[in-house]
């Protein structure tokens, strides 16, 4: 029996937000591999700090299960970034069973501290996918460590590989001999037909919002910014001053509206909206916190698009 683990951050519905859907596309595969080897198993190991959140999902995910031979546990690690407590999680999955492939999918997991935890005499293969972009705070220090590890030799001796999720990120890793798996994107959505009318807003709609989305839409350029709301992947200081800088220097009458899931702390919105504010970009900005699905993701694309076109028309 091959055994093959992948270690991840939330695995459940909505499967729209970055490594979340990243993850999905990667189990998914490993699970139509197990349909040609029977002798494939496939376990899920899902760290998260919320127990809530599952519960609101629990009937797409026990679907999603149903159609898949997939053994999952959750485990809940309560405050993020202890980075004992995950290795310890991690390590008591090892304890129950032996893998030899180890996926590593979560953003605060070291593949070294795993190896060793593991065991250094094992021939488990472990494959470390890279999410750290150039303005998260840790990227210099975990591109330094990879590089110097790669040049040592040990990343292969001890049987560590590296994946990125696109091959500009691997080239900024210098990372030339690793994987490139990128992120699976069902492309049948893009042929469904989408009704571009008003009713379209209602996706913008939610709880924690700011900023008018009417007034932005009323710009000659909108741009859409649709994913997680997090500073991994959407750094403020770095998008919001280089929004209003375009905006100023080239004289362009824009509007940026940010859609997506926030899993960050309220401090983090709050900083947010003070780059709006100190850019003067109140009614040229809209933020809103909602899990999108795919779906709606591309008929939001094509709504801001038709309304583009539409004040093109108007102009000529």
């Amino acid at each position: 029996m091959t055994n093959v683990l992948a270690v991840t951050q939330r695995f459940y519905p909505p499967w729209s937000d970055g490594t979340v859907s990243y993850a999905k596309g990667l189990v998914d595969s490993i699970v139509e591999v197990s349909k040609l080897r029977r002798d494939l198993e496939v376990t899920v190991l899902s760290l998260t700090e919320k127990t809530w959140f599952p519960k609101l999902h629990f009937k797409e995910m026990r679907e999603y299960l149903e159609k898949r031979k997939i053994s999952l546990e959750w485990f809940y690690t309560y405050e993020k970034g202890q980075q004992t407590n995950l290795w310890k999680l991690v390590r008591r999955s090892f304890l129950k069973k032996d893998y030899e492939l180890v996926h590593m999918i979560y953003l605060g997991l070291n593949p070294l501290l795993i190896r060793m935890g593991m065991g250094i005499g094992r021939k488990n293969n472990i494959v470390k996918h890279v999410f750290v972009y150039p303005f998260h705070r840790n990227f210099l220090i975990e591109k330094s460590a990879y590089q110097l590890f790669q040049r040592s030799g040990a990343l292969q001796q001890l049987n560590i590989h590296l994946a990125f999720s696109s091959d500009v990120l691997r080239k900024l890793y210098n990372a030339e001999e690793s994987a490139v798996l990128p992120p699976a994107i069902d492309t049948d959505l893009y042929t469904s037909r989408c009704k571009l009318n008003d009713r379209c807003l209602s996706l913008m709609e939610s709880v924690v919002r700011f900023g008018n989305v009417s007034d932005v839409l009323q710009k000659d350029v909108v741009a859409l910014y649709m994913g997680p709301i997090s500073r991994e992947r959407f750094d403020p200081g770095s998008v919001i001053r280089g929004f209003a800088q375009i905006c100023k220097e080239y004289g362009v009458d824009a509007g940026l509206l940010i859609i997506g899931r926030g899993f960050e702390s309220v401090s983090f919105l709050e900083e947010v909206k003070d780059h709006i504010y100190r850019n003067n970009l109140s009614d040229r900005v809209f933020l809103c916190l909602k899990a999108l699905s795919e779906a709606e993701k591309i008929c939001l694309f094509l709504f801001v698009n038709a309304q583009h076109l539409k004040k093109r028309k108007k102009k000529f």
